[in-house]
C-alpha cells in the first residue's frame, strides 16, 4: 500500500523529468517518510494507552481510599487506611 501511495504522488507530476537512479531516491524517500509516519502514529497510540492505563490505576487507587465516594480523602480516611495497612497507633493530628 505505502509503494503504491509513493508511486502514485511521483506519478502526478509529468512536468518533471528525472532519471531512473533520481526516480528511485524519490520512491525511496516517500517509502521512508510514509513509515515514519506510521511509526509515529504508533508510539502516539501507544503512549496514549499507557497514559489511560496510569489514569485508571491511579483513579482505582483513590477510590480504594475514598470509600465514602465524597471525591476527597481526609485524614479520618487516612488513619482508617493506615490502620488496617498496620499503623501502630496513627493520631489524626500526626496525619494533618
Amino acid at each position: 500500500m505505502a509503494d503504491q501511495r509513493a508511486a502514485n504522488a511521483i506519478q502526478m507530476r509529468r512536468d518533471v523529468s528525472l532519471s531512473p537512479d533520481g526516480f528511485e531516491l524519490i520512491k525511496r524517500l516517500l517509502k521512508a517518510l510514509i513509515s515514519a509516519l506510521g511509526s509515529h502514529e504508533y508510539l502516539r497510540a501507544r503512549f496514549r494507552r499507557s497514559l489511560e492505563r496510569q489514569y485508571l490505576t491511579l483513579n482505582d487507587s483513590f477510590k480504594s481510599i475514598d470509600l465514602k465516594e465524597r471525591g476527597f480523602v481526609s485524614g479520618y480516611d487516612l488513619q482508617d487506611l493506615l490502620s488496617v495497612e498496620g499503623g501502630r497507633g496513627t493520631s489524626h493530628a500526626e496525619i494533618a
